[in-house]
């Protein structure tokens, strides 16, 4: 199933900002809740909002390893300062639900909250240092994530 029409320019031309978050399909209406008592925080700042499941899997840093989840989407207009603002006010509503987020969007976490909620995060470090042990494919952005290499 298409995301997008596939005959039209996806979202908003590609003009806007994205983050997704991902919960555990068990605290979807919970988290939904939540995440309505920031409405007047997030309405003028959204443009749209998706909501879709996916089935877990077994990849070690999927949003989705080892558990059915919600993703809970937002395309954002191009207002980074006050996006960037407001992702750690969204990440700590969802705290109690362990959200992960979507690698390829805005999110604020950091190495401590993704330490947490990737449980293979040492085994994808172990792997990377034995395959890149020069740290050529580390970055400072993979280093604010994901802690020391």
């Amino acid at each position: 199933m298409p995301h997008f029409r596939l005959d039209r320019q996806p979202s908003n031309g590609g003009d806007e900002l994205q983050s997704e978050y991902y919960v555990g399909r068990e605290y979807g209406v919970q988290a939904l809740e939540v995440l309505r008592t920031l409405g007047a925080q997030i309405s003028p700042h959204l443009l749209i909002s998706e909501i879709r499941t996916a089935a877990a899997d077994s990849l070690w840093l999927s949003p989705a390893y080892e558990r059915d989840v919600l993703c809970i989407g937002f395309t954002w207009a191009k207002h980074p300062a006050e996006v960037a603002a407001l992702l750690p006010v969204i990440e700590d509503a969802l705290a109690p639900f362990a959200p992960r987020q979507h690698w390829g969007k805005l999110f604020h976490f950091g190495a401590d909250v993704i330490g947490q909620r990737f449980p293979r995060l040492t085994d994808f470090k172990a792997v990377r240092r034995h395959y890149d042990p020069q740290g050529k494919f580390w970055n400072p952005f993979l280093e604010s994530t994901l802690g020391t290499p």
